[in-house]
């Protein structure tokens, strides 16, 4: 039987509409996958001229930094005409304007070290033969920068100088940039660098992924290539970029995960040409039928609504294309929805944020501190300085932008340079704070022993002049102990039943059901206890102390600190 023409029209748009959907739908996934790839390597070229222009900033800077001490007071310093604390006042001066700070050595013509801004740490970490092996190479070169290592995880850019006075050499200048201080410029968290000299040195990288061990050495080898496929790993850009001296930047990121990738595109393709292949057959019956009316007005609608000159789509056909725009309106509506409150919960959270920040220290204590210092600046001029250069550290402390887990060490500095202050205005007020070594560099929510001792302060002081507060921070059996005891007035059992009550509620308290959650989220099996013996009273913190945890290299701690 001879087929009609509606039929064979039918077969015919059946056909080419499977074609077209099996490569419009590869198109599609192949340019969407094109597109992100673009994206992702022009934000990659990007952050590659952030990290390149913030390493030429900072060391011109450094540069400028170095010239600047050897034209004016470094020379003087040497011939005996300038004292130390000039020294030290200029360096600081300067070094304020710096973007990166660094550690300055001063040494004669024989390397001997004259003057040092940190003299425990060059004691600890630079050690003389390694300043006679500067001298040896700068000699007769003038400026030089070098990468170095000194000890594990202690990578330094050191930029030498020659310092001269009427044409004669009287010694060399070296400052020491930490490579760990460099992370701080990274412009994001999804790209990685690496800046290594020629020899593959590293100065500073914020991943190991290319290092070889134990030697520290970047794996120059690995970026030969702008794009590096493996289908056991992720897609990788990669780009290397020379900087000044001899220094290479190395700059990374890694895209796709390509065998899931294939898999998903292929799913898809497969997935959407079975269904646009069992659809077609129906629509191109319609399509011989009635043409293409109804797609034509739908198309146009939905480019009236991409170009911005209409809100929603408009059809009256009374088929499915009407359905579809009906459909797509609500989608667009929903869309619209949910990008308003995108908006209003991000207000929300940045108003959240600025709250928290504005609440973490007591308004009396500012009040009370700045009152002091206004006191004893007319007969006391150097304990007002010791004021407020605690006070800076601990609102500078307070509001920094660093994560929420902190060394405990440096968490106490804070804490210590918080009871100096109190212990300036009451004579009477004794303190004690004693941290085993091990726990350094354990990592602990910032501040979290604040509203313990506030609490102390703010009854104790208000009930006897001659208060005490022992903190006691310790381990034993794999369990970390943190104590604070005073001879305060202590807790009510009413008190201490309506702190059990506000540790099972959902909002966040601020004092010792602040402390006491943030342990409990910071470590596994958190108990706590108040306990009454005499007339001290005892908080008492307890948690398993973690397997594994991260640790900040390079912190010390005096093991007690008493001011009784």
């Amino acid at each position: 039987m001879r087929r009609t023409f509606r039929q064979e029209l039918q077969e015919d748009l059946t056909a080419v509409l499977s074609r077209l959907t099996l490569w419009f739908t590869s198109g599609i996934l192949l340019a969407l996958a094109v597109f992100v790839f673009a994206i992702q390597n022009y934000q990659l070229s990007k952050e590659t001229d952030h990290l390149i222009q913030t390493f030429n900033r900072v060391e011109e800077q450094s540069w400028r930094l170095v010239d600047d001490l050897n034209e004016k007071i470094m020379p003087q310093f040497l011939l005996g005409k300038r004292a130390e604390r000039e020294l030290f006042s200029r360096f600081y001066e300067e070094l304020m304007r710096q973007d990166q700070r660094g550690e300055l050595i001063l040494v004669d013509e024989k390397g001997e070290r004259k003057w040092s801004s940190n003299n425990s740490w060059a004691d600890a970490v630079v050690p003389s033969s390694y300043l006679n092996a500067l001298v040896e190479q700068a000699s007769g070169k003038g400026r030089l920068m070098r990468v170095t290592h000194l000890g594990k995880d202690r990578p330094y850019l050191v930029l030498a100088s020659p310092v001269q006075y009427k044409s004669k050499l009287l010694g060399y200048t070296f400052l020491f940039l930490n490579g760990n201080d460099f992370l701080s410029h990274r412009p994001t968290e999804v790209s990685q660098f690496i800046i290594a000299d020629q020899l593959d040195h590293v100065y500073s990288k914020s991943s190991d992924e290319f290092i070889k061990e134990p030697l520290g050495k970047v794996k120059a080898d690995a970026f030969s290539s702008s794009i590096k496929i493996n289908l056991r790993e992720p897609l990788m850009l990669s780009q290397v970029t020379a900087l000044k001296e001899g220094l290479l930047a190395y700059t990374y990121w890694r895209c796709y995960d390509l065998p899931l990738l294939l898999f998903w595109m292929s799913l898809l393709t497969l997935l959407t040409f079975g269904i646009m292949k069992i659809k077609s057959a129906s629509l191109s019956k319609r399509l011989a039928l009635r043409q293409s009316t109804s797609m034509a007005a739908l198309v146009e609608e939905a480019q009236l609504v991409t170009s911005g000159r209409k809100n929603s789509i408009q059809m009256t056909s009374g088929d499915e294309f009407e359905y579809l725009a009906d459909q797509l309106n609500k989608m667009i509506e929903a869309i619209n929805k949910l990008y308003k409150g995108l908006l209003a919960v991000e207000r929300q959270s940045l108003l959240f944020e600025k709250k928290m920040l504005e609440a973490q220290f007591n308004p009396h204590f500012l009040y009370n501190t700045l009152e002091t210092i206004r006191v004893t600046m007319t007969f006391a001029p150097e304990i007002a300085e010791k004021l407020i250069f605690a006070l800076n550290r601990i609102m500078r402390y307070s509001v920094s932008a660093e994560g929420t887990d902190t060394p405990l060490s440096e968490d106490l500095e804070i804490i210590e340079d918080y009871l100096s202050i109190y212990h300036v205005r009451f004579d009477h007020l004794k303190s004690r704070l004693s941290l085993e070594e091990e726990l350094n560099s354990l990592l602990v929510p910032r501040l979290f022993l604040l509203p313990l001792i506030e609490n102390a302060l703010k009854y104790g002081l208000a009930s006897r002049n001659d208060l005490e507060i022992d903190i006691n921070i310790y381990q034993r059996e794999n369990r970390l102990y943190v104590e604070v005891l005073d001879n305060g007035p202590g807790f009510s059992k009413q008190a201490v039943e309506k702190l059990k009550e506000h540790l099972y509620e959902k909002e966040t308290h601020h004092g010792l059901v602040n402390t006491i959650k943030r342990f409990q989220l910071a470590f596994e099996g958190a108990e706590w206890q108040i306990k009454k013996e005499n007339e001290w009273t005892m908080v008492r913190l307890s948690a398993s102390l973690p397997k594994r945890s991260k640790v900040k290299r390079g912190l010390t701690y005096d093991e007690k600190i008493d001011h009784r």
